[in-house]
């Protein structure tokens, strides 16, 4: 079994954020590769920053350009990280693609791509939640909860 590449939650939100702003795909994987922390910070705004970017991923033994090629796992997700990497991966907002209950996220309407994408990326401390009884809809009603056994 091959072991993914674990990222903690403000690389995976800042690697989201890159591959969101960039032109190409390719030029973010070279800027990451070459560890080329100008060309981030020229996709960057007031919320982002990559000043220490690559020294953090050295440090805690991440490496985003393999997470960007082969896809990756949060190794844990506070709930305000949580809507920030939502935002910065699916350009969801809160109160009009979801909603915040005490301790979850409810009312999504997605696509089953993006379930698929949320199943595999999201730290173990959340649990995704189909709320509908249908696997091959292609839009998916879902909830994201705090998993109790690890709270």
């Amino acid at each position: 079994m091959v072991q993914k590449t674990m990222l903690s939650q403000m690389t995976a939100i800042l690697l989201e954020h890159a591959y969101r702003k960039t032109p190409s795909e390719i030029e973010l994987q070279n800027a990451l590769q070459e560890k080329d922390t100008d060309f981030l910070r020229q996709l960057a705004d007031e919320r982002m920053d990559y000043k220490d970017f690559f020294s953090y991923m050295e440090t805690h033994d991440e490496d985003a350009a393999l997470a960007l090629k082969e896809g990756y796992e949060i190794k844990f997700n506070t709930l305000k990280g949580l809507k920030l990497w939502l935002h910065e991966k699916f350009n969801w907002v809160e109160d009009v693609d979801y909603k915040q209950s005490e301790d979850a996220l409810i009312d999504f309407t997605i696509h089953s791509d993006q379930l698929g994408q949320l199943n595999t990326s999201l730290a173990k401390n959340w649990v995704v939640k189909t709320n509908d009884e249908d696997e091959n809809k292609e839009w998916r009603d879902v909830s994201l909860e705090i998993n109790k056994f690890l709270a």
